[in-house]
């Protein structure tokens, strides 16, 4: 049974929807994280470096969470 989260956040000129999806597959489940962002104002030309930053950490936290779950296998 597949699971959704969905999270709105506004801050400013800033209004970012997050959603979440867990689906289970043969080995365990799969998880999808999708971030819809609209960026307003000066910040608009800064949203290229903020994406970059954001892949790398998500790259990493994730990274971080299956050596930690592993770990615990």
């Amino acid at each position: 049974m597949n699971k959704i989260c969905r999270e709105n956040i506004t801050s400013g000129s800033t209004m970012i929807d997050e959603h979440l999806t867990f689906e289970p597959v043969e080995k365990g489940t799969k998880f999808t994280q999708v971030y819809d962002m609209k960026v307003g104002g000066l910040l608009k030309l800064f949203t290229p470096m903020v994406v970059s930053t954001m892949r790398k950490e998500m790259r990493a936290n994730l990274s971080n969470l299956k050596s930690i779950l592993e770990a615990q296998s």
